[in-house]
């Protein structure tokens, strides 16, 4: 019996069903002369994929029909009948697309799966484009990388720089015109180098290139000790730069004023071990102090300025026959005596010419006189004279270097033993 024009379409849509079941592209074929059994379980019957309400998420919703249990056949047809009737029937049987609803009537799992020859004929994406999807992810991780290294290593440079308790254990006393006494409560630990301002100087601040004058108190970082060469400070005298100083003096002292007391800690090798010292750093002035004396009508030569940079103003027709001293400034420091050295800023002129063949002031800054190895005339004149003292002399030939009279105007700056100094 030829199968009617409603199981014909009931059945084109069941062989589709199960080729996409299957997983292969649906083909049509010829139609058997008697329908199949739609009631298996295998089968989903077209009309309530087509003409069903659709069904409830909720699989306990109440108008569900219960798992296992098949629906109402005749109640289906009826309604299919009815709505044939309502609606003109189609020119020719084109199958439906599939709902969600087709999905809920064949298991969730039969619907949701996909047909393998469809992932197959998916393209997936390139390296490329994967790698450029996942860029984003790798700067991110990259830079949170790189702020965690840093903030690593600067939590333990500030640590080296800055220890704990350092300032509570290390105490210094005593002025800045006497030899100062350290406090050690407890053994410094190993850290950078590193400064700290004691007593805070009124004078000219030093920067890069002034002259500078440094008197320098050792003293060990484990137990106080003075450590300074023959128990005495040493005098470092120059300029502000990299042939006088060393780095870590250097940046302690720059920016600093004249009158300053400074507290070095800085890490030192001793016995090939490292070992934490202490350097007590006096800012000294490198300028005479002294009160400015009487001028001397007298006098075979005449100095234009009494307390910066002297110049030659005048001399006498002739040069004297013996030695000349005049204090043009009066210090009130240490006295010059035998066996010193003397730190000082000075210039030489030759009598007859009147050219200068020295001046600290326009050169190398403060330097230090070895009176053993001076001149005759010169080491005699500057026996006890004072610190802080400007002192005018002239030397004849015999006393100077024996070819001509010289003329020397000198600021005596500091007084040292020869052996205090390394």
């Amino acid at each position: 019996m030829p199968l009617t024009e409603h199981e014909r379409e009931q059945w084109i849509y069941e062989d589709m069903l199960e080729s996409i079941r299957r997983g292969d592209t649906y083909t049509p074929r010829d139609m058997p002369d008697e329908l199949p059994d739609f009631t298996m379980p295998t089968y989903v019957r077209p009309e309530a994929m087509i003409h069903a309400d659709p069904a409830p998420a909720d699989p306990d919703d109440a108008d569900a029909a219960p798992e296992g249990e098949p629906v109402n056949s005749d109640e289906a047809v009826e309604h299919e009948q009815v709505d044939a009737a309502e609606s003109d029937p189609p020119a020719e049987a084109i199958p439906a697309p599939r709902t969600r609803r087709d999905h809920r009537h064949r298991g969730a799992e039969a619907a949701s799966r996909p047909s393998r020859r469809g992932q197959r004929r998916v393209k997936k994406p390139t390296l490329g484009r994967r790698i450029m999807r996942l860029w984003p992810v790798g700067l991110a991780i990259v830079v949170v990388a790189a702020i965690a290294t840093m903030a690593t290593v600067f939590y333990h440079h500030y640590q080296l720089t800055h220890p704990s308790g350092v300032s509570e254990s290390l105490e210094i006393s005593g002025d800045t015109d006497s030899v100062p006494v350290v406090s050690l409560n407890a053994a410094l630990p190993l850290t950078f180098a590193k400064s700290q301002v004691v007593t805070e100087g009124k004078g000219p601040q030093l920067s890069e290139g002034s002259p500078v004058l440094l008197r320098l108190t050792v003293f060990d970082g484990t137990t106080g000790e003075l450590v300074s060469s023959g128990d005495m400070p040493h005098y470092i005298a120059g300029r502000v730069n990299s042939e006088t100083l060393m780095p870590e003096l250097k940046t302690a002292v720059m920016n600093q004023r004249v009158g300053s007391r400074l507290a070095l800690r800085r890490p030192v090798s001793r016995d090939g071990e490292q070992a934490m010292e202490i350097d007590v750093i006096d800012v000294l002035s490198t300028e005479p102090t002294g009160e400015v004396m009487p001028a001397d009508p007298g006098a075979p030569v005449s100095i234009g300025d009494s307390s910066g940079v002297p110049q030659l103003a005048s001399l006498a027709e002739e040069p004297p026959n013996a030695a000349y001293l005049k204090v043009l400034r009066a210090g009130e420091g240490a006295q010059v005596s035998n066996g010193q050295s003397v730190i000082a800023n000075f210039a030489v002129w030759r009598w007859h010419d009147k050219s200068q063949t020295s001046n600290t002031w326009e050169g190398k800054g403060p330097q230090v006189i070895d009176l053993a190895g001076a001149m005759t005339g010169l080491r005699e004149q500057l026996y006890d004279q004072r610190v802080g003292s400007r002192v005018l002399i002239v030397l004849p030939p015999e006393q100077a270097k024996g070819d001509d009279t010289l003329i020397v105007v000198a600021d005596i700056l500091a007084v040292i033993d020869t052996t205090s100094q390394e």
